[in-house]
């Protein structure tokens, strides 16, 4: 009876329902995340499950529901530390959004997105037949074959931008610890590291990875990272190495057997529930075996001991930690979405206006083509006007009534003018060119200027009137100046 109003509260079947009982003193599991709690904590202090139903009459007992339910350990990742695992992907990242043999048709598919660029399609398409066209079809294919070009020219060149930041991150140089050989550290790059590799990373460099904290520089095993590319926070965040790590040196690092069993890859950036097992049997080959690794001590990781991508080490002189996502599995590569075509609040209005005048041409090339085209068929008035005459040749077929409409069409398409279209290309290649070049945006100090990441909305940078920021720090850079202070009524 209490599976069936459980099933009836949670609307699931009956038979995907299972009864999960807590004693007190036992281990226990926080059912949202299938991470460890530690021993002894009371079963009234454990949470529900997502869609779970507490049992009352069994205190620490839960209804859920086993589709929500993920208690397979074998669902975990297991690194090793030294075995880098082979199967799962490398360091290497890729954010570029074309690929060479798919730029043509997907970069051509994004431009006719645009309800102008249709519309000139639509027009150089009609002027190639001489019978409706008034003028010669090169004054439109022209203009139109430069403008697919130059929008093509500038995404590519976005785009291989994009690619040799890619290069420069995977080919950066780093140290990992080599379990054999005299050197304890060997050279390697970003791109080569893969999960279970234990990497050293020095002061204010970038973490090429999510890593497990297992040594720091700092005697009490602590270190301290700054998180401004991933939250915008440019405060320190504190960070502990894992306890039974802290204390080897380099050689005993690289001979250990240990392992970290976590979550598979995920985006949630405040979240790390994991443990360690440390002297574990390594003996198990499958990355998902856990068989082996239940015989070693376990301790319990968090977000402290987690160091994501992206972050800079601060404080410290260097840090060792363990691989444990890698390349576009890291939290970072989880939460990046393919980049999408951007467009300015000019390129908007104008797609916008570009129908309405589409559709006034279209009303008018209707209501004109219809009024010649009877004038036509009927008196023959036009036969008095030699200059209105049509050959016979030109008259004849199905499609004569509609060459009246089409050449008054074609005769109002200059309401939108193609040379708008190329002068606007052409000026926001040059925007982007003069925020590159500008003098009074280089940063002496980091050596760095600005960089137009892309060309397509440099334009709305001039209809900002005003900036919201949540703090000072935000504008002002979190910079302090002593100026003067007063104690006991002197001032200094």
């Amino acid at each position: 009876s209490l599976l069936t109003d459980a099933a009836a509260k949670i609307q699931a079947p009956e038979e995907d329902l299972a009864v999960l009982d807590f004693e007190e003193g036992e281990v226990e599991m926080d059912l949202d995340s299938t991470s460890p709690t530690p021993i002894g904590v009371a079963p009234a202090l454990v949470p529900a499950p997502t869609g779970a139903v507490r049992d009352e009459r069994r205190p620490g007992g839960f209804l859920c529901c086993k589709r929500g339910l993920d208690t397979d350990e074998n669902a975990r990742r297991v690194c090793r530390m030294n075995v880098p695992d082979g199967s799962l992907p490398n360091n290497a990242i890729h954010n570029t959004k074309y690929r060479w043999y798919t730029f043509p048709f997907q970069n051509l598919a994004e431009q006719f997105s645009q309800h102008i660029n249709r519309y000139f399609l639509i027009i150089a398409v009609l002027q190639l037949f001489s019978a409706i066209t008034p003028v010669n079809p090169v004054t439109t294919w022209g203009p139109l074959v430069v403008i697919f070009s130059l929008t093509a020219y500038k995404e590519a060149s976005d785009d291989l931008a994009r690619h040799k930041r890619d290069k420069e991150f995977n080919e950066r140089a780093l140290e990992k610890l080599a379990s054999d050989g005299p050197e304890s550290l060997k050279h390697c790059q970003s791109q080569e590291i893969r999960p279970g590799d234990i990497v050293r990373v020095n002061r204010n460099e970038e973490l090429p990875c999510d890593m497990v904290l297992l040594k720091s520089a700092d005697p009490k095993g602590v270190a301290y990272v700054m998180t401004a590319n991933l939250d915008g926070e440019t405060d320190l965040k504190l960070k502990k190495a894992v306890g039974p790590t802290q204390a080897m040196d380099n050689k005993a690092l690289a001979a250990h057997h240990g392992a970290v069993v976590c979550l598979p890859p995920n985006p949630d950036i405040h979240k790390f529930d994991s443990y360690y097992v440390h002297g574990a049997n390594m003996g198990a080959k499958s990355p998902g075996d856990l068989d082996k690794l239940r015989d070693g001590e376990k301790t319990a990781l968090t977000v402290t001991h987690a160091l994501w991508q992206g972050t800079q080490i601060k404080n410290v002189d260097w840090v060792l930690g363990l691989a444990v996502y890698t390349g576009m599995e890291t939290r970072v590569g989880c939460n990046r979405h393919p980049t999408a075509t951007k467009w300015c609040q000019a390129d908007l209005f104008i797609n916008r206006t570009a129908i309405c005048i589409f559709t006034f041409q279209l009303s008018m090339a209707c209501i004109f083509g219809v009024i010649g085209t009877l004038k036509n068929l009927g008196d023959g008035e036009y036969s008095r006007h030699y200059y209105l005459a049509w050959k016979p040749e030109a008259e004849e077929g199905w499609y004569e009534p509609l060459l009246i409409p089409l050449r008054y069409l074609l005769l109002m398409s200059y309401m939108i003018p193609i040379s708008m279209k190329v002068t606007l290309d052409f000026t926001k290649m040059y925007y982007a060119k003069l925020v590159d070049w500008d003098a009074d945006m280089y940063d002496a100090e980091q050596q760095i200027g600005a960089r137009a990441a892309t060309s397509a909305i440099l334009e709305d940078l001039g209809q900002i009137g005003y900036v919201l920021t949540d703090k000072t720090g935000t504008l002002t850079q979190n910079v302090m100046r002593f100026r003067k202070s007063s104690i006991n009524g002197t001032a200094y």
